[in-house]
């Protein structure tokens, strides 16, 4: 009779050559498996796999020990907690769950300066009753911004969250941006995205005037608006360059949203404001950013070009209205950080 345990000893010397010889209606085994029972057979003496006990049953004592987890690494993953544990990740989602613990993302704010809420405060305060004056303010106003994406994954801010019963409403802040590779402009009008148009290098006001002279004006008339509109737009260095802001002056008389224009100054450090920043480009990092890098700025570009494109129309009508809801709770927080309250 063939010892099983002898055939795996020789069959990790010679190989799977000799496992034909003794067992040839059988399939040759990989090389993984021969190295599975002849580790196996050291450990236990035996090549037989060891069958394994009941999964652990919940108790009491379950309950406790992850709630102490819970309390203990609040910022733990489930799978981690289940470790510690000796629980399953399932088992751990449900006894979670049991006593109304959610998981919570940190939402991700650029840092405010003093007189920051001030101006926040005043401009919520003001739009808000031209918006009364006139309820198409928001979808006859072309909101605009940059940004920049790499080859490579964006941050991924959503395994950054926190176990809590209720929601606590984290934010971070920042004050610097992630080095980039491919800068782009876009802008978002009457549930239509206009662009988007790649920067070649650092935005300047001489490119950025050519972009509104050139490009961006051809894309207004493309659209054949017959209605007056509104132009936003941010701080940028570029967007304070005499000759485009007077461009846009004579472009969009009293319409301009900017800083320091009338009748509406568009505050600094006011990224939860712009649809492009709440919505636009945080649609574009979810949709083109997959399992690999992209392999060059060609690929970046189509896939940015693509994803615009193919925005659902009822997602831009969802971000008109998510505009007059934040300028409401812009005002309750008097002017203070408040996207963590959104949802």
């Amino acid at each position: 009779m063939v010892d099983p345990a002898a055939v795996c000893r020789q069959l990790v010397a010679k190989g799977d050559d000799l496992f034909t010889e003794h067992f040839p209606n059988r399939p040759k085994p990989d090389a993984s498996t021969i190295k599975r029972c002849n580790d196996r057979f050291k450990a236990t003496g035996n090549v037989s796999e060891v069958k394994t006990g009941p999964r652990p049953r919940d108790t009491p004592l379950t309950d406790v020990a992850i709630l102490a987890a819970v309390e203990a690494y609040p910022s733990a993953s489930s799978r981690t907690i289940g470790e510690m544990v000796g629980r399953s990740h399932g088992q751990v989602i449900r006894r979670l769950h049991k006593y109304g613990f959610h998981s919570y993302k940190i939402h991700e704010h650029q840092e405010l300066r003093p007189g920051d809420a001030t101006r926040h405060y005043e401009f919520a305060q003001t739009a808000l009753e031209m918006i009364e004056g006139d309820p198409d303010l928001i979808r006859l106003t072309l909101f605009t911004d940059e940004a920049s994406f790499t080859l490579h994954h964006a941050p991924n801010h959503q395994n950054c969250r926190r176990c809590a019963k209720e929601n606590p409403h984290m934010v971070h802040t920042s004050s610097t941006q992630y080095p980039q590779s491919v800068n782009v402009w876009a802008g978002i009008l009457d549930r239509h995205i206009i662009g988007p148009l790649f920067i070649d290098g650092t935005l300047t006001g001489e490119k950025y005037l050519e972009m509104l002279q050139g490009p961006i004006s051809e894309r207004l008339q493309e659209l054949e608006c017959d209605y007056p509109i509104y132009y936003q737009q941010d701080g940028c260095p570029a967007h304070n360059y005499g000759p485009a802001k007077e461009f846009l002056r004579n472009a969009f008389p009293g319409r301009l949203i900017a800083s320091y224009e009338s009748p509406l100054p568009w505050p600094v450090r006011s990224p939860d404001f712009s649809p492009s920043d709440f919505f636009l480009w945080g649609h574009v990092s979810t949709s083109i950013y997959g399992v690999t890098p992209f392999a060059d700025r060609v690929a970046l570009r189509g896939a940015i070009e693509h994803c615009c494109e193919t925005v659902p129309h009822g997602d831009l009508s969802r971000v008109e209205h998510e505009m007059v809801d934040r300028l409401g709770y812009c005002v309750v927080a008097e002017g203070g950080l408040f996207e963590q309250f959104l949802n």
